[in-house]
């Protein structure tokens, strides 16, 4: 349905992350429709220009025109494989997440740039948090 959509959320596709991925949605967003857009590095992509870059912008293109979206969402993890494939790489955890909220600050620029009035937020997963998920889910269900 167009116009009905809550935000538009970047994600890499490493599957490790992906319960974790989606509870942020349920519990930020609840039943609201979320356009999910997957991709290895999550914004790293948009950083530095990549082919899979197009399908980003045309998904948020598509997002933006179609569905009304006016929020996007960005969620780097740790331990991507794609920043290590490109040659960043970190020393620590604390490296690591600073190398991501810097390619995330670089990707909330272009976005602003691209979708005026839009509203950019980004946040970064920990396997900690993955495995904290899972005990959640695993007591809800039980």
């Amino acid at each position: 349905m167009a116009g009905n959509y809550a935000a538009a959320v970047i994600a890499c596709m490493d599957g490790r992350f992906r319960e974790a991925v989606d509870y942020f949605v349920d519990e930020t967003f609840g039943t609201k429709n979320v356009d999910m857009l997957f991709v290895p590095g999550a914004s790293l992509p948009l950083v530095l220009g990549e082919r899979a870059a197009a399908n980003l912008w045309d998904g948020l293109q598509l997002a933006y025109d179609k569905h009304a979206v006016r929020r996007v969402i960005i969620l780097e993890h740790e331990d991507c494989g794609k920043y290590a494939v490109q040659g960043i790489r970190a020393r620590n955890a604390a490296e690591d997440r600073a190398n991501h909220q810097s390619v995330a600050r670089k990707a909330e620029t272009l976005l602003r740039d691209r979708f005026p009035g839009v509203a950019v937020d980004a946040g970064y997963l920990t396997l900690k948090f993955v495995a904290e998920v899972g005990r959640l889910r695993a007591r809800r269900s039980a």
